[in-house]
């Protein structure tokens, strides 16, 4: 009953946007009203608990989330705190399910593969693409481990580019995240780019809320800054979304890694180039828990990726 649910609740969205319901592959006649060059720009703020961006009716706190607040009352933005996380609340599997749309028990390390392509693997795959037009920009170097895949599609293809591992003289730090971003922007315009802010979990770990509270508002400054160049750039051709990988313990912030509410409870933005159907989207939606598979097979519709093996069909 629970997979009829979801599966009728994924028809509607499919069926507003104009997609196939018997398959995701390539279709013509598949309409998103974005550009013929759509991109997709995955800004992740790792390891926030909801309740500390969120006021008790549910809505973002402007005074730590200012641009995430404005952004996601724009008549084609589609906003959700209930983005909920069914596998391994960790970083690495965090960050994995976001790109495949599925949950895995990966290693939480350098050592941390997909044992499925990912997103950016399938771009590769069915675009034919230099490595150069997908990206994962992140301040943990062990994220760009994802970009080695153990599946056969992957030893067909070259491995996405990345960044990862943007230290500063004290450690990793946010801002040289946000300018690596840039940079690759700027050169590359990539179709795929994941940028993960880590400054949040990283100390939120060592015990200083008032920092962890900061680091949330630098991701936020930096998103910002961010989507107002991608906006310039890529003329209105791109889905610009925030989430993050994992949420925290409600009974202690400094961990996570359960099942718990403040770990798996999740917020998801997502901007579209569009307006069209974005109100009913939100109808649909903001109901209903969405899960990563839901964002995974939205992403893939929109850049037209169809080597996804039926994991976005309606059985």
């Amino acid at each position: 009953m629970l997979m009829n649910l979801h599966g009728l609740r994924f028809f509607i969205v499919l069926s507003l946007f104009g997609i196939s319901i018997t398959s995701c592959r390539k279709d013509p006649q598949v309409n998103l009203d974005s550009s013929s060059n759509p991109s997709v720009v995955l800004i992740v703020w790792d390891g926030i608990r909801l309740e500390d961006m969120i006021n008790s009716d549910g809505s973002l706190r402007e005074d730590i989330v200012p641009f995430m607040k404005q952004l996601s009352v724009k008549s084609n933005s589609f906003y959700t705190a209930r983005f909920h996380h069914q596998g391994y609340t960790y970083t690495m599997a965090g960050h994995l399910a976001l790109l495949t749309g599925q949950h895995f028990p990966v290693k939480n390390d350098m050592s941390g593969t997909a044992p499925v392509p990912t997103i950016l693997h399938r771009i590769l795959h069915d675009n034919q693409v230099v490595p150069e037009k997908t990206w994962i920009v992140a301040t943990k170097s062990k994220i760009c481990s994802l970009n080695n895949c153990e599946d056969s599609i992957c030893q067909q293809i070259p491995v996405p580019s990345g960044m990862c591992g943007l230290y500063g003289v004290w450690g990793p730090i946010d801002s040289r995240t946000f300018q690596a971003s840039v940079d690759v922007i700027k050169k590359h315009k990539p179709m795929f780019l994941l940028v993960s802010f880590s400054a949040p979990d990283i100390i939120a770990h060592t015990g200083d809320y008032e920092g962890y509270i900061k680091a949330i508002k630098q991701a936020d400054h930096y998103t910002s800054q961010l989507y107002s160049f991608v906006s310039s750039l890529y003329e209105d051709s791109v889905m610009f979304v925030i989430t993050t990988d994992h949420g925290r313990h409600d009974y202690d912030y400094t961990g996570h890694g359960d099942k718990c509410p403040g770990c798996t409870s999740l917020f998801l933005l997502i901007n579209f180039p569009f307006q069209n159907n974005v109100e009913k989207l939100f109808d649909t939606y903001s109901k209903n828990t969405i899960v990563h598979r839901d964002l995974y097979c939205l992403t893939i519709n929109f850049l037209s990726i169809n080597t996804h093996h039926g994991f976005c069909d309606i059985n």
